[in-house]
């Protein structure tokens, strides 16, 4: 690959991870508006969200073979136009099972897209330098996070939520254009597809972080599908007011984003993302503790923004660290490492979702969030350092 295009996986990684996410954020604040103009009921809408998610979460692995197999950019680039198509049938989208079906389909699209770009950028970095470059994918994630749902608020209250499918399928297109350019990099002559999932996923040095990072994601996936309903029903505020509300929790996940790109290599990932869970934790608590007992509804929403912007800004250190934690010690079955972790995030995130639907109890889904950070602070406390085992390419345990 020339110096040039060198230099163009980042930002196209970037660009790809913001459309992404985007699928998720710029959609969110139509739900109401969405089960109104189909005829369909609010548990519907919120089973768009879940069936996205687990959609995106359960062929990542199958990505990362195609990706070893027939390429980086042939994996990014079928994933994309699958995405793309997704997009036009959404905007056409009549009924409930068009709607339901898009999203399946285009979760596939969106999932392959996301984790074929991570190990492009694994296939140039490991260790704290990974975890920095992770973070610049938190970025993008981040101005998807704020800017979608700011500009999701606008069109809700404004226009069609159709606009919102017409927008992810051009950026999508671009993403397609732009992917053509890079390294049709293969590893299945190297070794790395030889790599067993057993070699991976068994190994706690991989699942204790990749589960971390999992159930904090799992924690942001089922604050942003219920607050849309709670914005609306309980604050009774319009979409672009919650909207609006993206652009906080947008800054929040920036803030980290920058604190892990500046931090990670100079202190550790390790450290990073013990500060993380820590703050998520007590976000969990709070957020799972204002509505015990029952206080204003003016004072409930400051302390639901405050812990969920807390919740985000603790996400923006675990997750970019988790990932890079998880991957970054097998020197060979690195990038199908960054398709494992995927699965296990996505997939925690996907359980996740599927709470949404059955738990319109703001006090049960917000202590399960509670529990998540719980568990992901007692894994990423209870993960031991390691050392490089030259022999194996894996490294090796060793205990402060």
């Amino acid at each position: 690959m020339s110096p040039t295009l060198q230099k163009s996986v980042t930002p196209l990684a970037c660009a790809v991870v913001f459309m992404a996410q985007m699928a998720t954020t710029i959609y969110l604040p139509s739900l109401p508006d969405i089960a109104d103009d189909l005829g369909v009921s609010e548990s519907i809408t919120k089973l768009s969200v879940t069936l996205f998610v687990i959609s995106a979460a359960l062929p990542v692995v199958a990505w990362g073979r195609i990706a070893d197999r027939y390429g980086r950019r042939t994996a990014l680039g079928s994933s994309l136009g699958i995405f793309l198509v997704a997009c036009v049938a959404l905007t056409f989208a009549n009924s409930a099972a068009l709607l339901l079906g898009g999203r399946i389909v285009q979760g596939i699209g969106a999932g392959g897209a996301a984790i074929v770009v991570r190990m492009v950028v694994k296939d140039r970095f490991s260790g704290d330098g990974l975890a920095a470059k992770l973070s610049l994918l938190s970025m993008a994630f981040v101005v998807a996070l704020g800017g979608g749902q700011l500009l999701g608020g606008v069109i809700a209250s404004f226009g069609s939520w159709r606009i919102g499918f017409v927008v992810l399928a051009v950026l999508s297109a671009l993403a397609l254009v732009i992917s053509l350019a890079i390294d049709n990099h293969k590893v299945l002559d190297k070794g790395e597809a030889a790599v067993g999932w057993k070699t991976i996923v068994l190994n706690p040095k991989f699942y204790k972080p990749a589960i971390a990072g999992g159930l904090g994601f799992g924690a942001i996936v089922l604050v942003q599908q219920l607050s849309p309903f709670l914005f609306a029903g309980r604050f009774g505020l319009q979409p672009w007011a919650f909207g609006a509300f993206g652009i906080l929790y947008g800054a929040a996940y920036f803030a980290g984003a920058i604190y892990v790109n500046r931090y990670a290599k100079t202190i550790g990932s390790r450290p990073v993302m013990r500060r993380g869970v820590t703050i998520m934790v007590a976000a969990g608590v709070l957020l799972a503790l204002i509505w015990y007992p029952p206080i204003g509804g003016r004072t409930v929403l400051v302390l639901f923004v405050f812990g969920y912007i807390a919740l985000t800004f603790g996400q923006s250190l675990l997750f970019p660290n988790s990932a890079a934690t998880a991957v970054t010690h097998f020197a060979q079955g690195g990038a199908i490492a960054v398709a494992y972790c995927g699965l296990v995030q996505q997939g925690l995130a996907g359980v996740a979702s599927v709470i949404g639907p059955v738990a319109s109890d703001e006090r049960v889904w917000t202590a399960v969030i509670a529990g998540f950070t719980a568990v992901a602070a007692a894994l990423v406390f209870t993960l031991r350092d390691t050392t490089t085992s030259p022999s194996s390419g894996i490294r090796a345990d060793a205990r402060h």
